[in-house]
C-alpha cells in the first residue's frame, strides 16, 4: 500500500510539472509570435518629411478601426496585455471582425465591443482570428 501512495505522489508531480512547462511554453510561443511593425517595414516604405523631420510610412495605414480608437477597460486591458496585443498600433480589420463574429456570435461581440471583457476560453477561440 505505501508503494502505491509513493509511486502516486511521482505521477502526480509529473503531471503537474509537464503541465506547467506546457504553459510557459505556449505563452513563451505566444509572445514570440507578434511581429513588431518595425520589422516588417522595407526600405521602400519610409518617407523623409521634410516639415517635422520624422519618417513616415508612404503606404496608406491599413483598413479597419485601430484599437487606440476604441473605449478599452481596464479588463480588456488586461486581457490584451495577456495575449501581447499592443493597443497604440493594433487594427482590428474587417476580416477579424467577420472572424469573430462567427466565432462567438455577434450578440456577444457587441457586449465586448461596449466594454465586456472576453473570458480566457473566448480569448482562446479569437486568437485564430488574428
Amino acid at each position: 500500500m505505501k508503494k502505491f501512495f509513493i509511486v502516486s505522489i511521482v505521477l502526480l508531480l509529473i503531471a503537474i510539472l509537464l503541465a506547467v512547462g506546457v504553459f510557459f511554453y505556449l505563452s513563451f510561443n505566444l509572445k514570440q509570435s507578434q511581429i513588431p511593425v518595425s520589422a516588417t517595414q522595407t526600405e521602400s516604405e519610409v518617407v523623409n518629411d521634410s516639415v517635422e523631420g520624422k519618417e513616415v510610412l508612404s503606404t496608406p495605414p491599413p483598413e479597419g478601426i485601430p484599437l487606440r480608437n476604441l473605449p478599452i477597460g481596464e479588463s480588456q486591458q488586461a486581457v490584451l496585455d495577456t495575449v501581447g496585443v499592443d493597443v497604440e498600433t493594433f487594427v482590428i480589420t474587417p476580416e477579424m471582425q467577420v472572424c469573430a463574429g462567427e466565432k462567438l456570435g455577434e450578440a456577444r461581440m457587441a457586449e465586448i465591443i461596449a466594454g465586456a471583457a472576453p473570458t480566457l476560453y473566448e480569448t482562446t477561440k479569437l486568437l485564430s482570428c488574428l
